[in-house]
């Protein structure tokens, strides 16, 4: 635990290294799937990869077309439902 903790603190204020370019990349892109959804193109990565990168931004893919999908398909329904007065409408 304390490693994690040491090597957290060591990227504060250090330039990015590919390890850390890759983490501030996850931090935009996962902010922009946690928006509404938008027209905006995710952001592109060009720093390098590896196995980790492959492995978490296949999850991340999958993931966000499942959200994606659920969205669409509740919208769907709710769009089918004619309001019914009780409780909000959301």
């Amino acid at each position: 635990m304390e490693t994690a903790a040491v090597a957290g603190a060591s990227c504060i204020g250090s330039p990015p290294t590919g390890e850390t370019a890759f983490l501030l990349y996850l931090v935009a892109l996962l902010s922009l799937y946690e928006s509404a959804p938008s027209t905006t193109p995710p952001p592109i990565y060009n720093g390098p990869s590896g196995w980790y990168y492959d492995s978490i931004m296949h999850s991340i893919r999958n993931i966000a077309r499942r959200m994606y999908t659920a969205e669409e398909e509740l919208r769907a329904i709710k769009d089918k439902e004619p309001y019914s007065g009780v409780g909000p409408e959301t």
